[in-house]
């Protein structure tokens, strides 16, 4: 579907995993050179092998219920949901009690420790919820596009170098399989037409189709 997509069901499988040193993924770009510490010391290796890796969702709405749905399927890697937080109390509330987790209205009220963090909320939300998590070291997954202004994803930067967090931009199209087809081709692109069509939603207000849709575009025209 057009618009925010939720996390990609290949490379981009769930949170970040915890290591020391550099975490290099498709799409991040926070701290480098990040390193996490567990309540059980730092983890080398597969997350599961340690605690799990305690996850939320912020912003449940149409791609944020794909985000915890898949975070509660990662179970079995060791990915733990922890809750979910939205300002609306009964929308998400069946997606909550099914995958048995409080539903809250704030980031502050989650059961701690949070160690990553999915921001799925309108992207005028975006630094508003995020800066502060990653300032204090939480990994955000945040839905693209990262703000509505190159100012407002610079301070996500900083704010995630600050507090050494990953910072991670859903552009779940990178892993469209499509692409590694066209990277296949022999030779050089001359000339590129695309076109993406949808119609209006009501779930995207805050900022345009350039950067709602179009982004994505250009995003893998840059890569091709």
């Amino acid at each position: 579907p057009a618009g925010r997509a939720g996390p990609a069901r290949s490379r981009a499988d769930g949170p970040p995993r915890r290591t020391q040193g550099r975490a290099a993924t498709d799409g991040e770009v926070g701290n480098g050179d990040a390193r996490h510490e567990t309540r059980e010391g730092t983890v080398n290796g597969p997350a599961h092998a340690a605690a799990p890796i305690r996850a939320a969702v912020i912003g449940v709405g149409s791609f944020g219920r794909h985000h915890a749905r898949i975070y509660d399927e990662l179970r079995p890697a060791g990915v733990e949901l922890v809750g979910l937080v939205d300002i609306d109390d009964r929308g998400p509330r069946p997606l909550a009690d099914r995958l048995g987790v409080p539903l809250v209205r704030s980031a502050e009220q989650l059961p701690q420790p949070v160690d990553v963090v999915s921001v799925a909320t309108p992207t005028s939300e975006h630094e508003r919820v995020a800066v502060p998590l990653l300032a204090r070291g939480v990994h955000c997954l945040v839905e693209k596009p990262a703000g509505g202004s190159t100012e407002a994803v610079a301070r996500l930067r900083k704010a995630a170098d600050a507090g050494r967090a990953h910072l991670q931009i859903g552009m779940v199209e990178r892993y469209n399989p499509v692409l590694d087809a066209l990277q296949a081709l022999p030779g050089e692109p001359l000339y590129v037409e695309v076109q993406r069509l949808s119609p209006p939603t009501p779930r995207v207000t805050d900022v345009g189709v350039v950067l709602d849709l179009m982004i994505h575009d250009l995003d893998l025209l840059g890569r091709v």
